[in-house]
This record gives structure tokens, C-alpha cells and sequence, in this order.
């Protein structure tokens, strides 16, 4: 029972440091003038553990009514880091995302892209790389490469998606 009690209130801590982590993160998004978009943001940017964000807008970016901004968030642990590149863009009418990560998996490629998630798309023997794609449209570029004298892959995704419009909570 003790056990029981001890994990429930790890969980609560760690809920409340992630729901403070995205409190901040929905701030920030204000502070550059995505209002309307918070429901979106939350949605697209769940990562279990710990994570940092880095926030901007580049020079001559979308503004006006629409507005761009960019977020690199970097979420995991050591030996098991993930890096993931977001673009918001809030319109009149909708809220819009396009999505690129990178992850690198400890074993070969054959092994790390599940057969029964992702389809071959095309083999790019030339280049070292295999395009793949999911039944949601997701891309996936795969390149085996070698670290510390071991097989590894490097895994490349990306996706566009849409949502509409949210309350805009203070």
C-alpha cells in the first residue's frame, strides 16, 4: 500500500511540473501572438518526461492575420533524446502545424521501422536513405548509420495537420 500511495504522488508531482511546463509553453505562444490556438498546441505537443522548449519568431515571417511561430523542443532522457521542430501558425479561421523530428534508435534500421506501422515507399540506395509513409501520411526517412562502432538508425519524420480555433485562456 505504501507503494501504491508513494507512485500516486510521484505521478501528481510529475503531472503538475508537466501542466507548468505547458502553462508556460501556452505563455509564450501568446507572447507572440498565437491566442487562439491553445487547445491545438497542447494537443500537438504532449511529451511524457522531461522536456525544454526554445520559442521564436523569425524576421520576416508570417504576421499580420496570420501569425508564425517557431518551437524546438527537446524531450527525453540521456542515451534516449529526441529533438523536434514545430510550426505554428495561427490564421483567421484555423490553426495549423507542420511537425519534423529526429530520432536516432539503437539498432538497424530494419529493426527500428515497425512493418506493421510504416509502408516502403521508395529505396533510395544512392542516396542511404528509405522513404516510408503510414496510413495517416506521416513521411519517414530512414539511414542507417554506425555509433561507437555500432549499427544505428536515424530516423527523419514529418507531417502538416490542422485544428480549429480555441478559447484563449489568461
Amino acid at each position: 500500500m505504501k507503494w501504491v500511495v508513494l507512485t500516486v504522488l510521484m505521478l501528481t508531482s510529475l503531472q503538475s511540473v508537466a501542466e507548468k511546463e505547458q502553462d508556460q509553453l501556452l505563455k509564450e505562444f501568446h507572447n507572440y501572438g498565437i491566442t487562439h490556438c491553445d487547445e491545438f498546441i497542447s494537443k500537438n505537443t504532449v511529451t511524457p518526461g522531461d522536456w525544454k522548449f526554445f520559442i521564436n519568431k523569425h524576421p520576416g515571417g508570417i504576421d499580420g492575420s496570420s501569425t508564425e511561430v517557431f518551437l524546438t523542443q527537446i524531450s527525453g532522457k540521456p542515451g534516449q533524446t529526441f529533438k523536434t521542430s514545430y510550426t505554428f501558425i495561427q490564421t483567421l479561421k484555423q490553426c495549423f502545424l507542420h511537425k519534423k523530428g529526429q530520432i536516432t534508435a539503437f539498432d538497424n534500421c530494419d529493426k527500428a521501422v515497425d512493418p506493421m506501422v510504416w509502408s516502403l515507399e521508395y529505396n533510395l540506395p544512392g542516396f542511404d536513405y528509405k522513404r516510408y509513409k503510414d496510413n495517416k501520411g506521416i513521411i519517414l526517412y530512414a539511414k542507417e548509420i554506425e555509433l561507437n562502432g555500432k549499427k544505428a538508425c536515424l530516423l527523419d519524420y514529418e507531417f502538416r495537420t490542422k485544428g480549429n480555433h480555441s478559447i484563449h485562456y489568461k
